[in-house]
């Protein structure tokens, strides 16, 4: 094969492998072109090889040496993690990432608070299916804990000790929800519904037995992040799951592969709100200092103020 021909083959690879570094360069790292890159840069080094065996001329074995470079540095390159690009993917890569899987929130979504709402509805209509998810003594457990607001504080002792228990158990919470995924999705199911399910019941017989100011004051205000993070929990299941029963074209162990490559950043953003939850529940929902109408209007803010980091984190980013 002559030069020119070999050229006329094989540009447009080498046109899609510019484009795509010229991209990823620039930041816009999206699955799909991540995908892509791959099989693009082995053809282009194949393509360098051939151009050096067969002794074609040197602008042209200069290209397809600095695609080959190009191509090495972004796929095999281990990039620091810093503040920068901690504070960086908190701000605009993750909202990004889950607005790009915008079906999937929603659907985590409706499967979390759907049942929920039906929960806290019959258990208002009929008190007594409440004892369908919880027992007596479970139930007497809240009603004590919710019965009065706060009046001592814990100190800081406490406090700590509360944040590390918060983290613990809202973490676990979380994971169990995303890696029980990967059975075709079904244990995500199971989590979301049933922690819908749980709060609804739970929530509603404390609003039975008259307590109502006490729970809300209480949740409101590290709820916007917790709640939030258990849906994108889910989502990041619900994406493993899909990957398990429809890998499309590539057969199930590399989708699953994409797939948690895309979850792990999903849950890392989990793991950052969930934190930020505990620190809140730790250290001012359960503040006696504060009154239970401030903390019902700020918790309201917070709620306002995570669909917007949601919904406007990262869009001078192009997305």
């Amino acid at each position: 094969m002559n030069r020119d021909e070999f050229v006329r083959r094989n540009e447009p690879t080498w046109l899609k492998a510019e484009e795509l570094l010229n991209r990823l360069e620039r930041g816009l790292k999206y699955e799909h072109e991540l995908s892509e890159l791959p099989a693009i840069y082995r053809r282009c080094c194949q393509h360098l090889a051939h151009a050096r065996q067969r002794q074609y001329d040197s602008p042209l074995v200069a290209r397809l040496n600095r695609i080959a470079l190009r191509g090495y540095h972004q796929l095999y390159r281990r990039p620091r993690m810093t503040i920068a690009t901690a504070l960086r993917f908190l701000a605009a890569d993750f909202p990004r990432l889950v607005r790009a899987h915008a079906g999937y929130f929603w659907l985590a979504t409706a499967l979390f608070y759907g049942p929920g709402i039906a929960m806290a509805i019959a258990v208002l209509l009929d008190p007594d299916a409440i004892y369908t998810l919880l027992d007596a003594d479970q139930l007497e457990s809240f009603e004590e804990m919710y019965r009065q607001p706060a009046t001592e504080e814990r100190g800081a002792e406490g406090d700590f000790a509360a944040f590390g228990f918060y983290v613990f158990n809202n973490v676990a919470i979380a994971f169990r929800t995303f890696a029980s995924g990967i059975f075709a999705g079904l244990g995500t199911l199971f989590f979301l519904i049933f922690n819908g399910l749980f709060l609804g019941a739970v929530f509603a017989h404390l609003v039975h037995v008259g307590v109502a100011p006490n729970i809300f004051s209480f949740v409101i205000g590290h709820g916007s992040l917790e709640l939030t993070a258990l849906v994108i929990a889910g989502v990041a299941g619900l994406r493993l799951g899909k990957a398990t029963i429809a890998p499309g074209r590539f057969r199930r162990v590399e989708a699953l592969r994409r797939a948690a490559k895309v979850c792990v950043q999903l849950m890392l953003g989990v793991a950052a709100m969930l934190i930020g939850a505990a620190f809140l529940e730790a250290f001012w929902s359960s503040t006696a200092g504060i009154t239970q109408t401030t903390k019902i209007v700020i918790g309201s803010g917070a709620w306002i103020a995570v669909a917007a980091y949601l919904t406007l984190g990262g869009r001078r980013g192009g997305s």
